[in-house]
């Protein structure tokens, strides 16, 4: 199923500048196209799109005081998306996503590309069939942004294990399993943000 789209954007933003400047809306419109496909079995599906963004007035940091934010004329962002589900015979699925974005210069950075594999089996253990266990990875490139040190590239790694008997599930997951310390912003003016730690969840759930 081929398809395009156009769509225009229009939101007020609230405040004004640090010299009581009200800012003005932000104005956007985006062409996109994109094809989705399932197979005839509906084990397989497939969804790509190609987009291409122009804003007026979004908010960026101005260089000059810290305390101000100033808005852009106009910027471009155009971008290329794809993720392919698929199921390998009864008991295996996979997930594959990918993105890229080419991002104005005059805007915070963000990663050109990001991109992430899942894969979950089902089986039998002891006897007992509904256990399923998943393995997952994500990438992200390395990226800058304006007068400010570089976000390495990070590779994380997830995973989960689950067992659904009768109306009970017992689930658990883990995310960022090798506990890397890593960075995802760092700002010109100096802020910076970590991403998280090792996360373990253990659930329990009861379906009606």
């Amino acid at each position: 199923s081929p398809y395009l789209s156009y769509g225009e954007s229009f939101q007020p933003v609230a405040g004004s500048n640090f010299y009581h400047q009200r800012y003005k809306p932000l104005r956007g419109e985006q062409w996109e196209a994109g094809v989705k496909f399932q197979s005839a079995s509906g084990a397989t599906t497939f969804n790509a799109a190609y987009y291409h963004l122009k804003e007026k007035n979004r908010q960026i940091p101005d260089p000059a005081q810290p305390l101000n934010s100033l808005q852009a004329g106009e910027t471009k962002n155009k971008g290329f998306e794809a993720e392919l589900k698929t199921r390998i015979g009864r008991n295996f699925e996979l997930v594959a996503n990918f993105d890229h974005i080419d991002l104005d210069q005059q805007l915070e950075g963000t990663p050109a590309n990001q991109g992430s594999l899942w894969g979950r089996l089902r089986f039998s253990l002891a006897g007992m069939d509904g256990w399923s266990a998943g393995l997952g990875f994500r990438h992200t490139a390395a990226f800058r942004n304006p007068a400010a040190p570089e976000v390495a590239a990070t590779n994380l790694v997830d995973a989960m294990l689950a067992l659904d008997t009768g109306h009970w599930r017992f689930a658990l997951n883990g995310t960022n399993l090798t506990d890397r310390i890593y960075t995802t912003t760092i700002l010109s003016r100096g802020d910076a943000w970590y991403g998280a730690r090792r996360n373990l969840i253990a659930s329990l759930t009861y379906r009606f």
